[in-house]
């Protein structure tokens, strides 16, 4: 299993020579060969590159829902109430 964190050159042996020489259509056509742990470093490479992470508004709202949580936990939903309203949000 490959390790949880960012992705480091040595999970991705490609990324040194091979995939800097190699194409978009050329590296999805080889992906299959290449073994999961090594798909699986590359692709969280990628996820790495996109990640915009929290505004500080998203960040500040996240704190304030998290310590109201902590007040009262019995505000929660439970995970049905959860996916109830997430079907009707998708139904409409």
């Amino acid at each position: 299993m490959v390790k949880e964190g960012p992705a480091t050159d040595d999970q991705l042996p490609a990324l040194s020579g091979i995939l800097k020489k190699m194409s978009v259509t050329e590296v999805l056509h080889e992906l299959p060969s290449w073994k999961p742990q090594d798909r699986q470093a590359l692709v969280r490479r990628v996820m790495e590159l996109d990640d915009q992470g929290l505004t500080t508004e998203e960040l500040k709202l996240a704190e304030t829902r998290l310590e109201a949580h902590r007040k009262d936990p019995s505000s929660a939903l439970s995970p049905n109430e959860v996916l109830g309203r997430l079907k009707k949000l998708i139904t409409r």
